[in-house]
């Protein structure tokens, strides 16, 4: 029978050391959980969602009236973001006029939206860290009476230079 071997790297007075696979770790605020995994490249901007709302794709029944509601806080002199979907429609933007200082809210699809059933739809969120800190990206499926049904995204972005920018994508199938 073989025996089996581990590949060991030797280091300074001969003891050989185990090899270990590296992930990258951040901590993560309380009540969020850090993306980790496998190191590809390091990314300038950390992210923290809030455990189970961070999907990366909804069915939406836009026959039954089910909608997408998209809130977008920010932190900092100006919010420079986008929500567009893959034919270059703006869902939401820095454009459009904020609810509140600071704060922004669209409802997805709206009176006079196209939405074709059944459809395969790209959302990304595109952030720019220019004049702003920190942003919190909140998307929930809601129902035609606006009851919530399901959180999809509610993560922070915090940037940790003023160049940095981030992109967030949120695949929809409508039915």
């Amino acid at each position: 029978m073989a025996q089996k071997t581990r590949r060991v790297r030797k280091i300074a007075g001969g003891k050989p050391k185990p090899r270990r696979k590296t992930t990258a770790r951040v901590s993560a605020r309380k009540g969020f959980t850090a993306r980790s995994g496998p190191v590809v490249a390091a990314s300038p901007v950390e992210v923290t969602c809030k455990p189970g709302a961070d999907k990366a794709a909804v069915q939406l029944r836009v026959s039954r009236g089910e909608k997408i509601r998209y809130e977008l806080l920010f932190r900092g002199a100006q919010a420079t973001f986008a929500v567009v979907d893959q034919h270059g429609v703006v869902i939401l933007s820095n454009q459009d006029p904020p609810v509140a200082p600071g704060r922004y809210l669209k409802v997805w699809p709206g009176p006079g939206d196209a939405v074709k059933v059944p459809d395969d739809l790209n959302h990304v969120l595109g952030l720019h860290f220019i004049a702003a800190t920190a942003y919190a990206w909140r998307a929930t499926r809601v129902a035609a009476n606006g009851t919530a049904l399901e959180p999809l995204k509610d993560c922070v972005y915090e940037r940790s230079s003023q160049t940095d920018n981030f992109f967030d994508p949120l695949r929809v199938f409508t039915a």
